[in-house]
């Protein structure tokens, strides 16, 4: 008012469902058994969402049912904007995202793998008019997956410029790398690093492990890039490391 603004511009808060699958996983409170994880991708998908300015209105842990998945997907279509499955997208015999996605009414799955390591087993489809994001369950690549795909999208509906998109990239900064390190060719790799400082530079060093270890995101700093054009990185290369 003291400027003379009667009215600004906002943008409606992404209303965000997140669903985790699985018979091993179980929530925070749950007493720990022989073969049962506690419920990781969650609550870092949760906090990821809320960190992006979203709100999440649904958030479940559905065993591998066909018709509880259905149920439950139906459920978080009707209140909210995008849907976020968590395990499930892959072939095995309990994966059922992809088949509960093509009962939807609407265009089903239009993506299934993805050219990116780690996260190839990544659905992406439409029911009822809502964009459904079917993630892999390993923490690492869910993160990942969240970051390249769901993130973008949330983007797009919060009708960010592409100025304030790349404000949101939090934390970013410029490094360079501590050694050679190999990727493989034509696939989009995300290699999570941590960094030391020498000498006023900073080092991106290459933390190496499975895409299930939690590990590889509590010990590490953040993540470069390594386009799929490329066998991998040398030494001295500079690259951008991205902070979750």
């Amino acid at each position: 008012a003291c400027l003379g603004f009667s009215e600004i511009p906002v943008v409606k808060k992404p209303r965000v469902a997140i669903i985790s699958t699985g018979n091993e996983i179980i929530d925070v409170n749950e007493e720990q058994e022989m073969g049962k994880i506690r419920d990781i991708n969650g609550y870092v998908l949760n906090s990821l969402v809320e960190k992006m300015g979203g709100s999440v209105v649904r958030r479940s842990i559905i065993k591998d049912d066909f018709s509880l998945l259905r149920e439950e997907v139906h459920m978080a279509i009707d209140s909210s904007d995008l849907v976020i499955l968590s395990g499930g997208s892959s072939v095995g015999t309990h994966d059922y995202t992809y088949e509960v996605l093509n009962e939807l009414d609407g265009d089903g799955v239009f993506v299934h793998g993805v050219s990116i390591k780690p996260g190839k087993p990544t659905i992406i489809g439409e029911g009822k008019g809502k964009i459904i994001f079917g993630l892999p369950g390993h923490p690492f690549s869910s993160i990942i997956i969240y970051k390249v795909f769901v993130e973008y999208y949330m983007k797009k509906i919060m009708q960010l410029s592409e100025e304030e998109q790349q404000e949101m990239n939090f934390g970013a900064f410029e490094a360079v790398m501590s050694t050679n390190i190999h990727s493989a060719s034509g696939k989009e790799t995300y290699q999570m690093v941590t960094v030391e400082e020498h000498n006023g530079t900073k080092y991106a060093v290459p933390k190496f492990g499975k895409s299930g270890m939690i590990t590889m995101i509590t010990e590490a700093e953040g993540y470069i890039i390594i386009p799929p054009e490329k066998e991998g990185l040398n030494k001295d290369d500079k690259v951008r490391v991205f902070t979750i």
